[in-house]
């Protein structure tokens, strides 16, 4: 059943230069006020909602009156319009209020007169009208809508577009997977290999397996007291000179650590039944030697690229980690991390229209 009813006058709605946003979201509601009109979905949903109010009324034994009729399917289009409005801004019931009360285009949108006096919705009575529609309707009257096209050119007839359009949204965004990586990368790489293989010695030596060497943990002092001295060393008038040299003391250290490295790596190999390990314990101490041993020429020579021959690399050719494989320099221009090391992830959300997901529309 449709009630006919005499709509407002709508004056042509001001153009507003300068504020984009603005007319972003005009065009958007001009859009869905066509389509409401156009397919139908409107009149649909009040229908649906003027029958329920009717069926209560009548088992009430309440007598209905045209013209309180007519009032009833005049605020449901009014309730209908405040919904759809409420939702594309994403308001509280109290701001969307105060801001129907104060927007000339909101009012224009829900169909309150601009003449004589103005009467916008209040908060309660925006909780009623968000209970008087049920979402399984509404899902179904958008799918009823879209179902009446199979191409996006019949989209955009009814849209009453000239150009092609979809009813598909996608919102994407990308951001960066930071990495667990030091900076600087050139000489902090020394370090982290010489602690991974310490620990390793330190390991196998608790399991009773030992090489002719010197304590573990003096070896690692002195690359902790290299890393210190490189470090202050920038605060220095001849910090070239003593980063140089520092780093020159930091390849010795590293490579008298792997030679130790190797010879533990070759003792545990052989004999690792004698230890209380099983044998995946044992390969995963191997895997780390074996993974620092073949990564740390390629560390030290980086460190010798970068501070004593004073060349640059390009971003492909840097080791940035001896953990992780793949790792890359972005250089995104944020204020607080301009240039951040990981991988980037660019994340994309499809939605076939606009999400309903409370209780009413």
């Amino acid at each position: 059943m449709m009630i006919p009813f005499q709509t407002d006058l709508r004056p042509a709605l001001p153009n507003v230069y300068g504020a984009s946003d603005y007319r972003e979201f005009r065009d958007q509601l001009s859009r869905m006020d066509h389509l409401l009109r156009s397919s139908g979905v409107e009149d649909t949903l009040v229908a649906s909602a003027f029958n329920r109010w009717e069926q209560r009324s009548t088992e009430e034994g309440v007598r209905i009156p045209p013209a309180q009729q007519q009032n009833q399917w005049r605020m449901l289009h009014y309730a209908l319009r405040c919904n759809v409005a409420r939702h594309l801004t994403g308001e509280s019931f109290r701001d969307f209020s105060i801001r129907l009360a104060d927007s000339s285009l909101l009012q224009w949108f829900t169909g309150i007169s601009p003449f004589e006096h103005r009467k916008a919705a209040s908060k309660s009575s925006l909780e009623r009208y968000d209970k008087c529609f049920q979402i399984d309707e509404v899902q179904q009257a958008i799918g009823s809508v879209i179902g009446q096209v199979t191409s996006e050119e019949g989209v955009s007839e009814l849209l009453g577009r000239k150009e092609v359009v979809s009813l598909d949204e996608v919102f994407a965004d990308c951001t960066c997977v930071k990495a667990n990586i030091h900076f600087p990368v050139d000489w902090v790489l020394l370090r982290d290999a010489a602690r991974t293989l310490i620990l390793a010695i330190t390991l196998i030596r608790g399991q009773g397996l030992k090489h002719r060497m010197v304590e573990p943990s003096s070896l690692l002092k002195q690359m902790n007291r290299l890393c210190m001295e490189m470090t202050h060393a920038r605060r220095r008038k001849d910090s070239k000179r003593v980063r140089k040299r520092v780093l020159r003391s930091m390849k010795k250290l590293a490579q008298i650590i792997q030679k130790h490295g190797e010879r533990y790596r070759i003792l545990l190999a052989e004999k690792w039944e004698e230890t209380e390990w099983s044998e995946a314990d044992a390969q995963l101490v191997l895997g780390r030697i074996d993974n620092v041993v073949a990564k740390l020429p390629e560390a030290i020579h980086q460190a010798h690229e970068r501070i004593i021959g004073e060349r640059r690399l390009g971003n492909e050719e840097k080791m940035l980690s001896l953990y992780e494989e793949d790792v890359h320099v972005l250089v995104r221009g944020k204020a607080g991390a301009e240039v951040e090391f990981g991988n980037g992830l660019y994340l994309a959300e499809r939605l076939p229209g606009p999400p309903f997901t409370q209780q009413g529309l």
